[in-house]
């Protein structure tokens, strides 16, 4: 892996060619480390993840996904916002 490769990359897996997000990373007590790369898909229903060893990913353009990545906070929301919350 020449390029560290991050969450919301294109990734291809440089054995299978298998190319996708890099969705999900995944950290074993061994110390494997491993990405799950999401297939490009122009059906939003069908879902296709693959984990690919980290020495095996190929940064092929980094933040693609970021860019549509809205910052919201994480955790419940309110239902309506003018409701005050209690502390």
């Amino acid at each position: 892996m020449s390029e560290r490769v991050a969450l919301g990359d294109l990734v291809q897996d440089s054995i299978s060619g298998f190319k996708g997000i890099a969705v999900a990373y995944d950290e074993w007590l061994t110390g494997c480390k491993r990405f799950g790369l999401e297939a490009l898909s122009k059906n939003a229903k069908e879902s296709n993840i693959r984990w690919v060893d980290e020495e095996r990913c190929k940064l092929i353009k980094p933040g693609v996904y970021r860019k549509m990545i809205k910052s919201t906070p994480a955790g419940p929301q309110p239902i309506d916002p003018g409701i005050p919350r209690k502390a």
